[in-house]
């Protein structure tokens, strides 16, 4: 069991102060001439008190080893509460600066780690272990950063999403619950938009889609991941390994499922289904669909297992690499993203680079599928 503090003030240079920088434009004076006029702009907003951030660690972990080592691992819980956590806070235009470093009241990080390694077959001839790791976080905004309503209860920061009582990943917006069918074209009128085009929720049955309209409709980060990796050894000298991974829970954008490229009849692009009259399906609109008044985004649940990585290798024996004037001599075969099960996702990858759903290019257009690679070498030592 485990008990510490650590401070973090890693901001950049300058990030807390007001910086100005000098710039020129032209102006015309009273007599028509054009003048050059020389400015000192202020390009961020200082803020003297900026704090370092602080977190309280508490960990209580068990290693065990069983039968002589065939069977060993560890599990660990750990609860984090960090305060002050520097953040960049999101400002109205109006004053002058788009954002601002700040200190974020207090967020909580608690989770469980579990690993397991064993040696299931130990023969001459043969040998087999396989190594398993899980691990799941759950984090919570306790505080933020002190704003109070007439009831003194603390408020929310809406413009950058964050919510007492939520994690930071959470996902807020408008809801789109299936799509209008043919028998709600009035309904659907009321709205502004047709059959084929998403429903959305109308939390408030107001008619129109503000702010009030926005539910929590899961998370952006896997609610747990696991991954497990098997090695054999054959016949002394094959050597044959394969590994898999899962994230489960997350959920990512989607909207290609709304058919809004409006130059569908003059690009190429995968085919995906739509919705006709014909073919009334409820997860995919119509060709050149309508957001009418909202400004939703399609989440799906991304959850996957993926076989990633496959390998076989062949280890020269010592006496034919002594005749070789060798020290080792390896051939191995390798596959990379063999294949993935995702249950929810019908398109290309399910895995994007980060918990946003943004890809290795910064956009987050999944339709960038993963190549699969396979590789053929030799491992050489004179």
């Amino acid at each position: 069991m485990s008990y510490g503090e650590n401070g973090n003030r890693d901001i950049g240079r300058f990030t807390a102060l007001s910086r100005l920088g000098a710039n020129k434009y032209l102006n015309v004076d009273a007599g028509g001439n054009v003048i050059t006029v020389p400015t000192f702009d202020n390009g961020t907003q200082e803020n003297t008190e900026l704090r370092w951030e602080r977190t309280k660690a508490t960990n209580l972990g068990l290693d065990f080893s069983l039968a002589n080592g065939v069977v060993e691992g560890s599990i660990e819980a750990y609860q984090n509460i960090t305060n002050d956590l520097i953040v960049t806070r999101e400002l109205p235009n109006i004053i002058g600066f788009n954002n601002v470093t700040t200190n974020l009241g207090e967020i909580e990080n608690k989770g469980l780690e579990f690993t397991l390694a064993t040696q299931n077959y130990n023969r001459e001839n043969f040998q087999w272990n396989t190594s398993f790791n899980f691990s799941l976080n759950r984090n919570k905004i306790r505080k933020l950063y002190g704003d109070l309503d007439e009831n003194g209860n603390e408020l929310d920061d809406i413009t950058n999403q964050r919510f007492i009582g939520q994690a930071t990943d959470v996902i807020w917006g408008q809801e789109a619950i299936g799509i209008w069918q043919t028998n709600e074209a009035a309904q659907a009128a009321e709205y502004g938009v047709f059959p084929g085009d998403w429903k959305i929720n109308d939390v408030d049955n107001s008619g129109d889609f503000t702010v009030d309209d926005n539910v929590f409709q899961g998370h952006r980060s896997p609610r747990f991941s696991w991954a497990m990796s098997n090695r054999f050894t054959m016949l002394k000298n094959f050597d044959f390994s394969f590994e898999v991974y899962s994230n489960w829970g997350q959920k990512r954008v989607f909207n290609e499922a709304k058919n809004r490229n409006g130059f569908i009849d003059r690009t190429n692009s995968i085919q995906t289904p739509f919705w006709t009259p014909d073919n009334p399906i409820n997860d995919y609109a119509r060709l050149f669909s309508s957001d009418g008044s909202s400004n939703f985004a399609i989440w799906r649940d991304a959850s996957f297992i993926r076989l990633s990585n496959i390998t076989i290798a062949y280890r020269f024996p010592k006496p034919l690499l002594e005749k070789l004037s060798l020290q080792s001599l390896r051939l191995y075969a390798n596959a990379r993203n063999v294949a993935v099960y995702a249950p929810h996702w019908d398109f290309y990858d399910p895995e994007p680079t980060n918990i946003d759903g943004r890809n290795s290019n910064g956009s987050t257009d999944p339709s960038l599928p993963t190549p699969r690679f396979f590789t053929f070498g030799i491992d050489l030592s004179l």
